[in-house]
């Protein structure tokens, strides 16, 4: 999926923060933290996510395991997978 190349999450895995970069300018994002039950523990509307900007995902009480980043707009949708330690 060419999509995800547009977004970049760091650090995976993560402790208590997660930063989201768009490597391009998108508007309407929506970003959701799913677990593997697929329930949403997060989601933020963002109106426009500028390119080189960065949102930070709080996510300090999370259990240890896999989770799924999901970033939606009109322009795209990636789902990444990252891993909190």
């Amino acid at each position: 999926n060419r999509d995800q190349y547009c977004i970049q999450v760091y650090p995976n895995p993560f402790a208590a923060t997660v930063n989201i970069q768009s490597l391009k300018t998108v508007n309407n994002v929506t970003v959701r933290l799913v677990n593997v039950y697929g329930q949403v523990l997060y989601q933020q509307l963002i109106g426009v996510l500028h390119a080189g900007s960065s949102v930070l995902l709080p996510a300090p009480s999370l259990p240890k395991g896999i989770y799924l980043l999901q970033v939606d707009s009109k322009q795209m949708h990636t789902v990444i997978k990252l891993t909190h330690q």
